[in-house]
């Protein structure tokens, strides 16, 4: 039987210590959605995972950018019998092959779940890494590159975000496996080699 949804439970306060820090890495991971085989939810909060695991032959692909080429976005939406949240991750590809341009057409055919460092490491050194997507997965809204554009040189400007018809239940949830460096470690361990 499900329990009721939970009120307010804890004061919200400014860490005056380590104040918040805007901005994002210029690495991103992509994974297929499918191949999230399962992750582990911290049992006093639902908003933070201690691991993930991939399905056998799974990887995260590593995504670069450069001079603060991420940008990402949670944004709460009110719909008439619930509130959800739209998740968005914008980015840039400074490549133009053709193994590129491939990899950009997989993922306007896919659902992914992106994983990404923010330049905030939090009270603890364990909330640097969010995932968008995790829920309901991400999908390509806009691919485009612009050859004439000074600014990225012609580079591929994509967002990945929810779909209109299949939001996340609440903000990104944080993955920590208990430090900076063991989250780091353990999701660089996942990645294609």
């Amino acid at each position: 039987m499900p329990t009721a949804c939970a009120g307010l439970t804890e004061n919200v306060l400014n860490n005056c210590e380590k104040p918040i820090t805007g901005g994002a890495n210029d690495r991103i991971w992509l994974v297929n959605k499918a191949d999230i085989a399962s992750t582990t939810p911290d049992p006093n909060n639902p908003y933070l995972v201690t691991a993930i695991t991939l399905n056998s032959g799974a990887f995260l692909y590593r995504y670069e950018g450069q001079n603060n080429s991420v940008d990402l976005r949670a944004a709460l939406v009110r719909q008439r019998y619930t509130t959800v949240y739209d998740h968005e991750v914008i980015f840039k590809v400074f490549d133009n092959t053709p193994e590129i341009k491939k990899q950009l057409g997989y993922l306007g055919q896919g659902v992914v779940v992106a994983i990404v460092e923010s330049n905030f490491k939090g009270s603890d050194d364990d909330s640097a890494f969010e995932l968008y997507g995790l829920d309901a997965g991400l999908i390509l809204n806009a691919n485009e590159s612009n050859k004439s554009d000074a600014d990225t040189q012609g580079a591929w400007n994509l967002t990945i975000s929810t779909s209109e018809q299949a939001k996340e239940p609440g903000p990104p949830k944080t993955i920590s496996y208990g430090s900076y460096t063991a989250t780091r470690a353990a999701l660089t361990a996942l990645e294609l080699p």
